[in-house]
């Protein structure tokens, strides 16, 4: 183990691509979209990439979503 495998762990890969993004709006908790749950929220965003990005959702082997909630 070199030291640099001591900082943490590293995978490589030469086959992902970037092909869009969405992003929900910002709202209160109790504002509009309140009682909006957030998978129902995510599966819109996601439709909405994937029509943006003419790609099929079949052709995509793996999805980032991220959550930001200010404190």
């Amino acid at each position: 183990m070199t030291a640099k495998d001591k900082n943490g762990l590293f995978i490589g890969y030469d086959d992902i691509w970037l092909l869009d993004g969405v992003r929900t709006p910002f709202v209160d908790y109790n504002g509009p979209l309140g009682l909006v749950s957030p998978t129902d929220l995510g599966i819109k965003a996601a439709r909405a990439v994937f029509e943006r990005a003419k790609v099929s959702p079949a052709d995509v082997g793996s999805v980032i979503a991220g959550c930001v909630g200010a404190s």
